[in-house]
């Protein structure tokens, strides 16, 4: 199998203490709930780690910072996918009063909230992650540690995917109900891996239709709808994370293959065909077949597999479907 890098990201973040002894927090939201962190972020193109901290304290906090000692490292992993590193400084507040600010990278992670929370009370917070506590003191010791995520978790964590790089393609799968009514589940997986994706992570849910509209957004029949949208949400689907090099999305979309015409991923397994004529195809899409909705039904249900159009609806998709409680 072809290899590729994986993506990696840097993050930085900020342990400020002011006279008193307080710690800066901010408060976040991410899409499932909320908790209180340091101040960080990213770390951009071209910036040290300092110049990074500096720049995210003043966009999230209205102050300004000098220096720091660094008191943490922590590597987040995601198999064959992703890596975080993240530091962790201690700095010196110099001007300005806390305040909240955004985070303009990350929408779903709106900070509600910026606030000194006294060292000694701070444990009453759902303060994040959970090794934090431990670095507010005058001399701590440094914390090096590494995590192995899912996907799921990731998400929940950062109430987003990771970023993707210009060496790796996420890519959302949906196996509808009759791919499993027939028990295709691991054979469209092989199939997958063949045309060199890695399966990185796979949850089986029922759709509510909050995730159909995602997954769905740019459904043109809409005479169908209905049918399509009640079909996967009384019905278990299962939700691939594929990931491969770019273009990945491209070249699965183009050998999922049509419902009708024998050919691709659905022509290789599928157990029926629409074969239509033209004046047959013409009445259907008028909405005026005699057998209207038994055609509709194997035009946009029973075809096996989804793949989003395009790579933006397909991570939209991913971030709905394996999003989970918020883990640290």
């Amino acid at each position: 199998m072809e290899l590729f890098f994986e993506n990696i990201s840097v993050r930085v973040r900020a342990i400020i203490r002011n006279d008193q002894g307080q710690i800066a927090c901010l408060k976040q939201r991410l899409k499932d709930g909320y908790c209180w962190v340091v101040p960080g972020g990213g770390v951009e193109r071209g910036e040290t780690l300092q110049e990074a901290l500096a720049r995210e304290v003043a966009e999230e906090t209205g102050m300004t910072i000098q220096g720091g000692k660094l008191v943490a490292i922590r590597e987040i992993f995601i198999s064959n996918y992703h890596r975080t590193y993240e530091y962790y400084f201690q700095v010196n507040w110099l001007l300005g009063n806390l305040q909240s600010g955004t985070d303009h990278r990350l929408e779903s992670q709106e900070i509600l909230d910026a606030q000194w929370l006294d060292s000694l009370t701070i444990f009453n917070y759902d303060v994040k992650p959970g090794f934090l506590v431990s670095l507010i003191c005058d001399n701590p010791p440094l914390v090096v540690c590494s995590e192995m995520l899912t996907l799921s978790e990731y998400v929940g964590t950062y109430g987003c995917l990771p970023q993707a790089n210009r060496v790796s393609e996420l890519v959302h799968v949906v196996l509808k109900p009759d791919a499993l009514e027939y028990g295709l589940e691991d054979v469209l997986v092989k199939e997958f891996e063949n045309f060199g994706a890695v399966l990185i992570a796979k949850k089986r849910k029922r759709l509510n239709l909050s995730d159909f509209s995602i997954i769905y957004h740019d459904f043109s029949h809409e005479s169908s709808r209905q049918m399509v949208s009640t079909y996967l949400t009384e019905n278990d689907t299962v939700h691939l994370a594929l990931v491969g090099k770019p273009g990945m999305h491209k070249i699965l979309n183009a050998n999922k293959g049509k419902t009708s015409g024998g050919v691709g991923l659905r022509g290789k397994y599928i157990k029926w065909h629409t074969q239509l004529s033209e004046s047959d195809w013409q009445d259907w899409l008028a909405g005026k077949h005699s057998n209207q909705d038994k055609i509709s039904l194997e035009m946009f249900c029973r075809n096996l597999i989804h793949i989003s159009p395009d790579v933006h609806t397909s991570l939209r998709g991913l971030e709905a479907v394996f999003f989970t409680e918020i883990r640290f």
